[in-house]
């Protein structure tokens, strides 16, 4: 009950959250025009929708590199290329790409400046993949399959940006723009063990973590090609770079053992990085866990431990159209 009353204070926490974030947003949009518009009196200020679809693509950071390291550890790495029969499978990193739509609504404030708000579709990017190891001994194989199961989930980007025009010809305009962006994001990941012994006895361990949304602002800058075709539409290409990056994230992990009875635990605290040592394989890898702290000793021999990034970072392609309003 006390897990599920925090978790709906989150939720409330995160809601009111980016409402503000709109207000605020919105409102600063229309007292920075509306100061541009008391200057520059004799410019009549133009609004114009741009509807763009592309490519993104995002760095995810720590979640990437864990599944990366894990699936080419140095164990399975030396038995890919000597014993290939003894492995089979691979683990998936998240894909890096995703393609979405953008609205934006722009406001020429001045000759050759405008402003813009802009939204962004809800990406979400998972995959489930499984790898299976054979450590065969004397009195016979022991069997490990691994199963991954990684999600990352970026809600509704909001962006305020800033264009600067400059005319190339009659009908061609390069667009040079910046501005902060609003990015919330929450990850998770389930993980499951299944091992067969020698003696044909088997077990299951499973570990599923999921942080809480957290949002952090970033920055993006870029460059456009707009091409009229006629007075009030055009064309629109452009590339965009984008710096975010999100720390310090909270969640909950669940862990399942079955042995000859079940096994049921739960913490909440801080999402981790860290290298550790398998003691059922043999090898070291990357892992990711929710603790209150960090634990003081293992036997899997930690190191590296520091909290856990969602690196957002990447660029985006897009194209599209932009219809002049009035």
């Amino acid at each position: 009950m006390e897990i599920k009353k925090s978790m709906k204070e989150q939720t409330f926490g995160y809601g009111s959250r980016r409402a503000i974030i709109w207000v605020l947003t919105i409102n600063l949009l229309f007292c920075i025009t509306s100061i541009a518009f008391s200057k520059e009196g004799r410019y009549k200020p133009r609004f114009s929708i741009k509807l763009t679809y592309g490519t993104n693509r995002y760095s995810w950071g720590d979640i990437n590199k864990c599944l990366e390291s894990f699936n080419n550890n140095e164990l399975f790495e030396y038995v890919r290329s000597y014993f290939p029969e003894l492995i089979s499978g691979e683990i998936i990193k998240l894909d890096n790409f995703a393609s979405d739509w953008e609205a934006e609504l722009r406001i020429d404030i001045i000759r050759r400046f405008a402003l813009s708000l802009a939204i962004s579709e809800t990406i979400i990017r998972k995959n489930e993949s499984s790898l299976t190891y054979i450590d065969r001994h004397l009195i016979g194989d022991q069997i490990s399959t691994y199963t991954y199961k990684p999600e990352v989930k970026v809600s509704t980007p909001v962006r305020l940006g800033i264009y600067y025009t400059l005319p190339f010809s009659s009908k061609i305009n390069i667009n040079f723009n910046a501005g902060i962006g609003y990015y919330s994001a929450k990850v998770s990941e389930y993980r499951k063990l299944e091992r067969i012994y020698p003696s044909g006895n088997s077990e299951w361990v499973s570990r599923h973590w999921e942080t809480n949304p957290k949002g952090v602002f970033g920055f993006h800058g870029g460059i456009g090609l707009e091409y009229s075709l006629i007075k009030n539409f055009a064309l629109v290409v452009e590339v965009q770079r984008r710096y975010a990056k999100i720390k310090n994230l909270n969640g909950i992990m669940r862990g399942e053992a079955k042995y000859s009875e079940g096994i049921y635990l739960e913490w909440k605290g801080a999402l981790y990085f860290f290298n550790m040592w398998d003691l059922g394989i043999g090898t070291r890898y990357d892992d990711l866990e929710v603790w209150e702290r960090p634990p003081d000793v293992s036997v899997r021999d930690l190191v590296d431990i520091r909290k856990a990034v969602l690196d957002l970072t990447g660029y985006s392609f897009r194209v599209g159209i932009r219809i002049r309003l009035f």
